[in-house]
């Protein structure tokens, strides 16, 4: 989930997520781990659009987010 200053992270049975940012390019400009209930901080970034795609074991998520 999107929110002010980075992506809250909910992760299945509270394990750690695989965490890659890209820009509309398709470039990857962030990468971490996260576990449930952590904010990866998405300050470094420069305002514009971008793709998060969250992955944990056979599960993946992909969300479209704003850093203003």
């Amino acid at each position: 989930r999107a929110e002010v200053g980075g992506l809250r992270i909910a992760a299945p049975q509270g394990g750690r997520v695989n965490v890659s940012v890209f820009d509309l390019s398709g470039r990857r400009v962030l990468t971490a781990q996260a576990g449930d209930g952590e904010v990866v901080s998405t300050a470094a970034l420069v305002p514009g659009v971008y793709v998060a795609r969250l992955g944990a074991g056979s599960a993946a998520a992909t969300v479209k987010f704003v850093v203003r």
